[in-house]
């Protein structure tokens, strides 16, 4: 860079401290797309069950950041099947338009508390994964399933019929 800064400099005469602003811009913007694509890269959480301590352990780890938080198994109530959507915006569609959105949906099991958020142990594209990773861990755990997935079908059932 710099031996291409020496040549441009003796063909047009120009001082090369005139490309400093440009390079700083240039270069923060570049490391700041590598920042963030490293940082969305190296993001890594695990959920453990361990039935040894009747615990729920939730890890999140960044680069250099790690978070543990421990739930005891008690706190729980039930296991929830749910079917959840991600809604994005389509390009070049008005604000307004029915078609504008795009949504996605995918399928997760929760440790519902009593209060409180729920700890998310699987998220699949595909259904039957999830109900047998619900199934699996109410096996384990002894608590029920509140099948939210099988509740919405009914209601929709019950709508079309109508």
């Amino acid at each position: 860079m710099v031996r291409a800064i020496a040549v441009n400099r003796a063909s047009t005469h120009a001082d090369w401290g005139a490309y400093l602003p440009v390079l700083l811009i240039f270069g923060g913007l570049s490391l700041a797309f590598l920042l963030s694509g490293a940082l969305l890269l190296s993001y890594r959480r695990e959920v453990r069950l361990d039935l040894e301590t009747r615990q729920v352990i939730e890890r999140q780890t960044y680069l250099a950041y790690h978070r543990t938080r421990h739930h005891p198994l008690a706190s729980f109530k039930t296991i929830v099947l749910a079917r959840r959507q991600v809604r994005r915006r389509r390009a070049g569609k008005s604000v307004g338009s029915a078609h504008s959105r795009r949504s996605y949906p995918y399928f997760v099991v929760e440790l519902a508390q009593g209060r409180g958020k729920p700890v998310t142990i699987v998220t699949d594209a595909k259904e039957e994964p999830a109900r047998v990773a619900a199934t699996r861990l109410a096996a384990l755990t002894g608590l029920s399933v509140d099948d939210a997935v099988e509740r919405e079908r009914a209601r929709e059932a019950v709508d079309d019929s109508s």
